[in-house]
């Protein structure tokens, strides 16, 4: 099996407390562990950023519903792409909590859309969550 691996970020359309983020990590979790999706949340409170990795048709079909979503807007998918290994292949769906998203795009400063900037902010956002425990 191939895998393929798609990032977006979004604006958020609704005001969405911790409460409603975890909640909807959590049924993602169950969702992408049914369809061997693995990856990455983050949100600041006003935008998303996620990277979704497993077999390319489930990674549409999560994407495709993600697109129909009312609590995202102007969604900008970048880093698609075929990949070798996972990134993240533990996690269903790793959510970076609101704070903790704050300080690793402070400490990283303006945040492009390019491979590199992508790669240092994955790679930040696994030191953290990896430090918490």
């Amino acid at each position: 099996m191939q895998l393929f691996t798609l990032s977006y970020l979004s604006a958020a359309q609704l005001e969405l407390s911790d409460a409603d983020i975890a909640a909807l990590a959590n049924r993602s979790q169950v969702r992408n562990r049914n369809l061997d999706i693995t990856g990455l949340l983050l949100f600041d409170g006003g935008y998303f950023m996620q990277t979704l990795e497993g077999p390319r048709d489930a990674v549409a079909e999560v994407f495709r519903d993600i697109l129909k979503d009312p609590r995202h807007s102007a969604i900008s998918p970048f880093a698609v792409k075929f990949i070798s290994d996972r990134k993240f292949p533990t996690w269903a769906m790793q959510l970076v909590p609101r704070d903790l998203t704050l300080e690793i795009v402070t400490a990283l400063g303006d945040i492009e859309l390019t491979p590199l900037s992508i790669r240092r902010l994955h790679q930040r956002a696994t030191q953290a969550l990896n430090e918490l425990g």
